[in-house]
């Protein structure tokens, strides 16, 4: 007798698995994630994703270690979701009522995508087109179990998020300034990365658009 998958259940688990496949099959190992050597040799797949040994350590890992998603029980479909609705700027309340997950597995959610930012959009160098924004933020201390509260603490700092994309799809975002915009600090982050003679799109903010007007980095107030 032929078993009838009426709600496509089964469907639903070889799309997902054919997704996580596609996402991570072209993925470029540089090296091991427990001790950091480049040493390392194929060893096997599991459900068609490639795994490794490490020569120095003899750890295993696979293209999905330290993923957005790794140790997670929901599906990727489910994340790239949530990662949408990051990107319209829903709230995190209304991500977990869309997703039907906790709020508290949203919040843990958008902390591993801010986090793999920092780790996965930080090119060498930007060139060509560069177009270059920022947004600030109030500092936020939600989650962190490890803080001293001080009664001399009256307000919250405002962190500055600048996020710069180059010619070829590099991409750069990170929280750069507390309070203040520091010259010298935008130089050696940001600036430094900045190929000579690019060209730099500003959207009319006034620290930047000073910026794009010293395109040479010789010009560039300190």
């Amino acid at each position: 007798m032929i078993e009838e998958d009426v709600y496509l259940k089964k469907l639903e688990l070889h799309t997902n698995e054919v997704l996580k496949k596609n996402i991570y099959k072209d993925l470029n190992i540089r090296c091991c994630p427990t001790c950091g050597s480049e040493i390392y040799i194929k060893y096997g797949s599991y459900k068609g994703i490639q795994r490794y040994q490490c020569k120095k350590c003899n750890k295993t890992f696979s293209n999905t270690t330290n993923s957005l998603w790794s140790y997670s029980k929901k599906n990727p479909k489910l994340w790239i979701e949530f990662l949408e609705l990051m990107i319209e700027k829903k709230s995190l309340r209304f991500c977990a009522e869309k997703l039907n997950i906790n709020l508290v597995t949203a919040f843990y959610w958008r902390h591993k995508v801010l986090h793999a930012l920092t780790l996965d959009s930080t090119p060498d160098l930007l060139r060509g087109i560069i177009y270059i924004n920022k947004i600030i933020i109030k500092e936020n201390f939600k989650g962190c179990r490890n803080i001293e509260v001080s009664a001399k603490i009256t307000r919250r700092k405002n962190i500055w998020i600048l996020a710069a994309k180059g010619q070829e799809d590099s991409m750069f975002v990170q929280p750069i300034f507390k309070d203040f915009w520091d010259w010298k600090i935008f130089y050696e982050k940001i600036y430094s990365r900045v190929e000579k003679n690019s060209h730099i799109i500003s959207y009319g903010d006034r620290y930047l658009s000073l910026v794009a007007q010293n395109i040479t980095k010789s010009h560039l107030p300190r």
